[in-house]
C-alpha cells in the first residue's frame, strides 16, 4: 500500500521522546518498523521552531541539528508551522517559551 505519514513533531517529542535515549529518532526507520508492508512515499514532519529558555539556551541549536540530520532522508519533508495553544476552555494562550 502506498503510504504518506504525517508526524506531529511537538507531540512526538514531548509525548514520547523527551528524556529518553531516542531523541535522535530516524523517522524513516521508525515508519519502516511500524509499517513493514507499506510503500512509504512521504513522511511529513510538522514542527515549530523553538526558542531558547533561560535554563536551556541551546535548545534552538539542537533542534536545527536534528533538522539537518533529517534532511538527507529522501522521503522526509520538514513542514514548519506556527504553534497556537488553547487552554481547556478553548481560549488562546500565549505561545510557550520553551
Amino acid at each position: 500500500m502506498k503510504t504518506h505519514v504525517y508526524v506531529d513533531g511537538f507531540n512526538l517529542y514531548y509525548g514520547a521522546l523527551r528524556g529518553t535515549r531516542f531523541r535522535w529518532l530516524n523517522l524513516a526507520e521508525m515508519c519502516r518498523l511500524f509499517l513493514p508492508d507499506d510503500d512509504i512515499r512521504r513522511i511529513a514532519y510538522f514542527t515549530a521552531r523553538v526558542n531558547g529558555r533561560p535554563g536551556d539556551p541551546d535548545q534552538p541549536q539542537r533542534q536545527l541539528l536534528y533538522f539537518r540530520a533529517l534532511r538527507p532522508i529522501p522521503n522526509v519533508d520538514i513542514v514548519y508551522v506556527h504553534l497556537v495553544l488553547r487552554d481547556s476552555h478553548g481560549e488562546f494562550s500565549k505561545p510557550p517559551t520553551w
